[in-house]
């Protein structure tokens, strides 16, 4: 039911949304440039990180117009 209204992604776990966690080692792990797929509430997610320089990576989106899986 959580993720009816907010994408998965989005979720809190230790007062920090999921997706964080992940940029954060990707970036602490050399990675800086990431292709994110969206589709369900992709909005809240695009707004939520838009370009990616908060958190030291830059993020481009790759936009399903149907679910692939």
């Amino acid at each position: 039911p959580l993720t009816h209204t907010m994408p998965k992604p989005l979720l809190k776990l230790n007062g920090k949304p999921l997706i964080v966690h992940l940029l954060n080692n990707l970036h602490a792990n050399g990675i800086d440039e990431i292709v994110m797929n969206v589709f369900h509430l992709k909005d809240q997610i695009k707004d939520f990180l838009q370009d990616g320089s908060k958190y030291g990576v830059k993020i481009t989106y790759s936009e399903e117009t149907e679910l692939l899986d």
